[in-house]
């Protein structure tokens, strides 16, 4: 708890300030639960004791608030406990999606640990071990389920990994202490358009538009659509093709998602994508902070208002993306993308609009193509698919858990790959903050980089800022 700055968190929690949500949670004596700064609730004073994050609070015996909601808090930058290591690795339990297939053992080695250490790392610091908070990562997943959309809890339950309706009402009930009907608190609708809808919430402010214009710009095929301040994406999940919609709800700070797909388990994976890609786990006021060092760095700043670091729906369109742009203009990058996917990539059917789809080529094909329709040059095309085989094999992975400066040293290896291919990847691929992409001529024509080291880690969100999201041509 923090004695020195509990009266401004007092203070937030009584003008239900949107800045604070999810950086603070504050216990309710009197009634045993922890809320968000933005609940409706206002405790008194002496009721009232303050924590860093959800895990400490549920740590001293609070059960989280069915109103406001803890587990729908904007994510924090940053993940709880002392450690580097702990703090990286529940940032990536709550949003990487890939860490689900990894064992104990297999999810420690990647933080160069056993996992007996990295369980005692976790006992020591958050007092629970991984396991336990994947576990509740899940029932935070399947209370928004229950709360948001009108699924059936049959579908909610194996969509968030329970293996029988009987262990995920015992869990709920553990957990909330309700039943998922008390929870639902209505009744479920008939839904004959087969969408799911439900939210991600986010810290303001957001540029959306911004962010709108940038991904428009550098489009993958016809798997992107934009219009009516919304963004479209076609995908697969599990050999299956979706579609989502994701639109901006300015008052209540949350992005809100609408997913159509047979295979409801695509439901924490579109979560995730999505608030990867619209930089949800940002905290304005860090950026902010760092970028008051020098004045022309706080200039721009101010001036873009709202940025988010740009990144992707899929992180290895976006690697080939970049090696298919390098040297030409964005238009003409976008148009390569385009006969890429043409070329190779595999025809399906959406089962939504009844419209052939053409799919981006995974690594698994592109790794066994010579990519002789394609007319750009040779060391592009050996570039392609090295990167692919090394995907394929398992030598380059677009995880954000790993030493961005590792990820970079091993993309330059491949023939075809320098530096600002290098650095532009991992700023969009897997969200280096720090990664700044020198040697661009149009980033050299706005600003001087003697002066980069003193912005680090934020120098990734000035070349977003430079790039002026989608504007450079």
């Amino acid at each position: 708890m923090l004695s020195k700055t509990q009266d401004a968190y007092y203070n937030a929690l009584l003008t239900r300030d949107a800045k604070f949500d999810g950086k603070f949670f504050f216990g309710v004596k009197t009634t045993g639960v922890y809320c968000r700064p933005i609940c409706p609730a206002k405790p008194k004073r002496k009721n009232v004791e303050f924590f860093m994050s959800a895990l400490l609070a549920e740590k001293s015996g609070y059960r989280p608030c069915l109103r406001c909601r803890p587990e729908s808090a904007p994510d924090s930058p940053l993940w709880h406990g002392t450690s580097s290591v702990v703090q990286r690795a529940v940032r990536i339990l709550l949003s990487d999606e890939s860490v689900i297939a990894l064992n104990e053992d297999e999810f420690a080695a990647r933080f160069g640990a056993s996992a007996r250490h990295l369980r005692r790392l976790f006992n020591e610091e958050l007092g629970k071990t991984p396991a336990q908070i994947m576990r509740e990562s899940r029932l935070n997943l399947a209370r928004k389920l229950i709360v948001e959309t009108d699924l059936s809890f049959i579908d909610i339950a194996f969509s968030t990994g329970f293996d029988s309706v009987r262990r995920f009402n015992d869990a709920i009930r553990q957990r909330f202490s309700k039943t998922p009907t008390a929870l639902r608190k209505r009744k479920s609708t008939q839904n004959d358009s087969n969408i799911i809808e439900f939210s991600a919430a986010y810290r303001p402010p957001i540029d959306w538009q911004a962010c709108l214009n940038y991904y428009e710009k550098h489009k993958i095929g016809n798997l992107e659509q934009f219009g009516d301040g919304c963004y479209i994406r076609t995908f697969q999940f599990e050999n299956e093709i979706g579609m989502v919609t994701v639109r901006n709800n300015e008052q209540k700070h949350r992005l809100e998602i609408a997913l159509q797909i047979d295979n409801v388990s695509a439901v924490s994976f579109v979560l995730g994508r999505v608030k990867t890609m619209f930089d949800l786990f940002l905290d304005p006021v860090y950026v902010a902070s760092g970028f008051e060092i020098e004045p022309v760095f706080k200039a721009f700043y101010e001036s873009h208002h709202g940025v988010r670091l740009a990144r992707c729906w899929d992180r290895f369109e976006l690697a080939v993306s970049t090696i298919l742009g390098q040297l030409i203009s964005v238009k003409r990058a976008t148009q390569l993308t385009h006969e890429l996917i043409e070329l190779y990539g595999e025809r399906r059917i959406n089962p939504v609009t009844g419209d052939s789809v053409t799919l981006f080529p995974g690594p698994e094909q592109l790794a066994e193509e010579t990519l002789a329709a394609l007319k750009i040059p040779c060391t592009k095309k050996i570039a392609i698919i090295t990167l692919a085989q090394q995907v394929v094999s398992g030598e380059i992975h677009f995880s954000s858990y790993q030493d961005p400066q590792a990820f970079k040293n091993k993309l330059m290896k491949i023939r075809g790959i320098g530096q600002w291919t290098a650095e532009y990847v991992a700023l969009r691929a897997i969200g280096d903050t720090d990664a700044f992409p020198e040697g661009d001529a149009y980033l050299d024509k706005i600003i001087h980089t003697k002066n980069m080291e003193k912005l680090s880690p934020w120098r990734g969100y000035l070349a977003t800022i430079l790039y002026k999201h989608g504007e450079k041509k």
